[in-house]
């Protein structure tokens, strides 16, 4: 059984040290039925919704999806729904480098983020930029001060 105390305790951590990222797609679906042309189209796809959130110095056995440490009923339901990842690792244990890597595809090596604090390169291909060029609708809302604006990783969203 969980001490007071210890719920306590986890549930500031998580509050301070959240950072959440959220890619929100919205899924366009066609606005009724298309006119005949000469030409055949082919039907237009939903796209996938995606939902990326990260949480910062966060372990994950120390998340109610994991253990009983703490009651964490919202992102257990957004496992539930969606796909989580049992065996995620991350390519360096530092904020703006890890997330610089995940929007991008690229290693801190290729992409020369090695440490919170730096501007990324402008000619970085972001993911939020491609999604928004095959018409995703994009948003972030970020609590901690690696990721603020100021540092480039902000393009694509909003």
């Amino acid at each position: 059984m969980r001490s007071p105390d210890t719920k306590q305790s986890v549930f500031e951590t998580l509050l301070v040290c959240v950072l959440t990222l959220v890619l929100a797609a919205c899924g366009q679906e066609s606005s009724g039925p298309e006119t005949a042309s000469r030409t055949t189209k082919t039907p237009r796809l939903v796209q996938p919704a995606i939902l990326l959130v990260t949480l910062d110095t966060t372990r994950a056995d120390r998340l109610g999806i994991e253990t009983d440490l703490v009651d964490t009923p919202h992102l257990e339901a957004l496992a539930n729904r969606g796909m989580y990842f049992e065996q995620a690792y991350s390519v360096t244990p530092t904020t703006l480098p890890s997330h610089t890597s995940m929007l991008t595809g690229l290693y801190p090596a290729d992409h020369r983020v090695r440490e919170n604090g730096r501007v990324i390169d402008k000619q970085l291909k972001l993911l939020p930029v491609q999604l928004k060029g095959r018409g995703y609708d994009t948003a972030a809302f970020v609590s901690g001060f690696p990721l603020a604006s100021q540092f480039g990783l902000s393009r694509g969203f909003g």
